[in-house]
């Protein structure tokens, strides 16, 4: 092999190295990967804040949406179609929030009105478009680190706390069932029960006005239409009501009265 001699060999180096360094130049650097991951901080009580962490890689500027859904069903196709629901809390702004290319950490608050619902984010540059990407979580009891199971089959009967076997619902149902059983579940444990209050109607005769609307409230009825005898002069007061007294009407019934002198 010739010896290129020592000139040569520089040469050569000096070329490779601003080919390699072109090379470079002209190669962009690969993008970072578009990523959502949602938490939730600890177990779910009814009525007590939950912290949720949406955190990931934008690779540009994005709007981030993060929404509780309720439902039983999975999370939509989009943060548009997921809004549209009845049975959804948005904990971002409605449009999204905006986030700036690189790492982001959001952390939202919930505070559950039901035991089984969903964490939904989604990361996008609009709400009405396939998300770039897009996460869930369902907070879970951190002992048994499962998912609730959904019910299957077909309705049996309205749910009944405490039974030994629970009713088969439609997926059609679920939210239905779902929202039922918190409701009784919340008052059960509350050991709070519904208590219906009645309107006894009292008796008015000879009461002024103010008195008689207040005997009215206190009796969980209300004043109604108010008529004044003609001539009526001086103090007035009740002389007549509609219903009369002792009557039995469902809560904040309206009672007429009629005012007219006070008898001497």
């Amino acid at each position: 092999m010739a010896d290129w001699g020592i000139d040569n060999r520089r040469r050569w180096w000096l070329g490779s190295a601003v080919i390699a360094s072109s090379i470079a130049l002209a190669t962009p650097a690969l993008a970072q990967a578009e990523s959502l991951t949602i938490t939730s901080g600890g177990k779910p009580t009814l009525g007590q804040p939950l912290s949720i962490t949406a955190k990931g890689i934008a690779d540009g500027a994005h709007s981030l949406f993060v929404y509780a859904d309720y439902s039983g069903y999975s999370c939509a196709s989009n943060p548009y179609n997921e809004h549209d629901k009845a049975s959804v809390v948005a904990l971002s702004s409605v449009t999204g929030d905006p986030l700036a290319a690189g790492s982001y950490s959001m952390i939202y608050s919930y505070t559950p009105t039901v035991e089984l619902f969903r964490i939904c984010g989604y990361l996008d540059d609009t709400p009405s478009d396939v998300p770039d990407v897009s996460a869930s979580d369902t907070p879970a009891d951190p002992v048994n680190n499962q998912e609730p199971e959904l019910p299957t089959g077909t309705w049996s009967g309205p749910p009944v706390l405490g039974s030994s076997e629970p009713p088969h619902i439609t997926l059609e149902t679920a939210a239905e069932y779902y929202e039922r059983v918190a409701r009784e579940q919340a008052a059960q444990k509350a050991g709070q029960q519904s208590i219906i209050q009645r309107c006894v109607v009292p008796s008015l005769k000879g009461e002024s006005l103010s008195r008689a609307k207040q005997a009215l409230l206190h009796a969980h009825c209300k004043l109604g239409k108010v008529h004044r005898d003609r001539g009526a002069r001086g103090t007035l007061v009740v002389t007549g009501q509609t219903p009369s007294h002792d009557k039995t009407l469902s809560q904040g019934a309206a009672v007429a009265v009629t005012l007219g002198s006070r008898k001497r």
